[in-house]
């Protein structure tokens, strides 16, 4: 599996432009992306024989302007980063990134503008798949809470006294999740009223533009909240055709919005349309056992998931939740979660460039071929029809 990784890395780099460095067992690097810069070969390892590096499932350096991932596997350790936490326009000097401050390096800030990204969404669903496929573990928001809020701080300063973390700094400045986690609660639960008060923080906080023009910045912001807000209907069962059509109507109207007030009456719009979708949805309430159990299914789509689980999961028999959930739902909890694995597959066909094949390991089928099968079931088409069609059609 290393070796598969050593010789994507560049390619990983190129789809994801999230650098990663493999270390050997002596923590020097081994391989690196050659479109990234060229760090000293031994630049990790005194931070990783350091106390300053936070570790659960995961290593975690965070200081107050960047963030690296460290993955241990056999005898490597696999590094994400650096990232940075900020808006890349945010930073006027390559003194103010702690990580390439400490180098001592001559780097360019121009150049860092170019190559590093910023840590969001999207780069920790990447980290999220490489765990899962190294692991067959899932490695979720809640844990990076853990990680960088349980132990105390114990890393020594004389390590490297530039590297502060800053603990408070989580809940605005290192992750975000915290607070979409938050949002997304909102929405799932149809509470338009607590969602918007967000939506109007988001568009009232202008201390981190993803670009020089207010405006444009603020639809990247939106845009991006729509999408949140697609996904997690979809989640709780809301049919891919309401959903993405809410979406694209929305997201064609951030495009064409023309000011400030026209963006945020936009926004505002999207949020209760969304949260009127859920509301339509929930009229008929399961009983608390059946929402409990699609609510483990739709956070475990990633794994083999399996009666027994679910059973002890509720702590409920498993013959009972099979019979009594389909009398429920209407469908078979075999169909109820292979629909669901399709519509996540549908996602990541849509939104990533990962291969069918990727894919297919990712949500745990058995091989490319299963996955096909079933994605025809319920598509009617095969995942690279519907790829192709979406490429097309968009």
């Amino acid at each position: 599996m290393i070796q598969t990784f050593i010789q994507n890395i560049d390619s990983f780099y190129e789809i994801t432009n999230i650098p990663i460095f493999i270390l050997d067992i002596n923590k020097i690097i081994i391989a690196q992306p050659q479109k990234f810069f060229s760090f000293p070969k031994d630049c990790f390892r005194h931070l990783l024989n350091s106390s300053i590096i936070r570790w659960k499932k995961i290593g975690i350096l965070s200081t107050k302007s960047d963030i690296i991932f460290f993955m241990p596997y056999k005898n490597h350790t696999i590094c994400f980063g650096p990232m940075l936490l900020k808006s890349i326009y945010h930073y006027k000097s390559i003194k103010e990134i702690v990580f390439f401050n400490f180098l001592k390096n001559n780097f360019m800030i121009e150049d860092v503008y170019k190559r590093c990204i910023n840590f969001d969404n999207q780069s920790f669903s990447y980290i999220q798949i490489v765990y899962h496929l190294l692991t067959n573990e899932s490695l979720t928001i809640e844990d990076i809470r853990k990680i960088l809020h349980e132990n105390k701080q114990s890393e020594s300063e004389n390590d490297i006294r530039e590297i502060i973390i800053i603990k408070k700094d989580y809940n605005n400045k290192i992750y975000t999740y915290l607070e979409e986690q938050q949002f997304l609660k909102y929405i799932q639960t149809g509470d338009s009223i607590s969602a918007r008060n967000f939506g109007v923080k988001l568009l009232q906080n202008n201390s981190e533009l993803l670009s020089n023009d207010q405006l444009q910045s603020l639809k990247y912001k939106v845009t991006a909240a729509i999408t949140l807000m697609t996904r997690e209907v979809i989640k709780i069962n809301i049919s891919l055709e309401d959903a993405y059509g809410t979406s694209d109507i929305y997201i064609r109207k951030v495009d064409s919005a023309n000011s400030l007030s026209r963006l945020n009456e936009v926004f505002m719009r999207s949020i209760i349309d969304f949260c009127s979708l859920v509301k339509k949805n929930t009229k008929t309430t399961y009983p608390f056992w059946t929402r409990n159990c699609i609510e483990y299914i739709n956070q475990n789509l990633h794994k083999n998931i399996k009666l027994d689980d679910i059973a002890k999961e509720i702590n409920m028999n498993p013959k009972y939740i099979s019979v009594q959930f389909k009398k429920i739902t209407g469908e078979s909890l075999v169909t109820y979660i292979n629909r669901k694995k399709i519509e996540e597959s549908q996602f990541l066909l849509r939104s990533t460039k990962l291969s069918i094949l990727e894919i297919s390991i990712v949500l745990n089928f058995t091989d490319q071929s299963h996955f096909t099968k079933v994605f025809k079931k319920y598509a009617n088409l095969s995942p690279k029809q519907y790829r192709d069609q979406i490429k097309k059609y968009g």
